[in-house]
């Protein structure tokens, strides 16, 4: 499973890899690539690069860019799992990354059950 990150914070990224992997099956193999903002995030989509899953923070330095991320990454990557994740997700954020094409939208820290629900389901 082929799953790009995109926060600005790297200690952020760091946590959700090992937590991916703790929640993996022994069968699956997980590779990551990261972003630590918008650009670097959208060059990554527009490379032509196939991943299973896009894990967005919504919170990053410019104000809408995880949504704006998360726009190209359904439309470069129809079939992926795309969440929009945020420490002060509420019922307004989420309706605006559902619209936006996410696949779901976490508050951070999410719990292990809801990022197998979003990566397994």
């Amino acid at each position: 499973m082929h799953i790009l990150i995109v926060d600005d914070i790297k200690d952020m990224r760091e946590v959700l890899k090992v937590l991916i992997k703790m929640l993996g099956m022994s069968s699956i193999v997980f590779s990551f690539e990261e972003a630590e903002n918008a650009k670097q995030a959208i060059a990554l989509l527009r490379s032509g690069v196939a991943y299973d899953a896009v894990l967005i923070d919504y919170d990053m330095p410019s104000c809408g860019e995880g949504l704006a991320v998360v726009v190209i990454a359904r439309e470069r990557l129809p079939q992926a799992r795309i969440a929009l994740m945020s420490g002060r997700m509420d019922e307004d954020i989420a309706a605006l990354a559902k619209t936006a094409g996410a696949s779901a939208a976490l508050k951070k820290p999410a719990h292990v059950h809801e990022w197998n629900d979003f990566l397994f389901s």
